[in-house]
């Protein structure tokens, strides 16, 4: 039994309104077909905005204490 027909079985024995069941159906195939071809992840933020953020994070919740 492949992921799509488990989660279609789900979800129909939890007799969800149909046009919950027609959005789900959607975005399972959606998912599936996104997966036929997965792309990498690129990271593209630069590293020291990264570090700055954080650093303005933890002096944002230290400044709240």
């Amino acid at each position: 039994m492949t992921d799509s027909v488990k989660m279609d079985a789900i979800i129909r024995d939890r007799n969800r309104p149909q046009k919950h069941v027609a959005r789900a159906q959607v975005l399972i195939a959606t998912a599936a077909e996104h997966n036929q071809d997965p792309r990498p992840f690129t990271w593209t933020a630069d590293p020291q905005r990264v570090l700055a953020a954080v650093s303005r994070g933890n002096q944002a919740l230290e400044s709240i204490d």
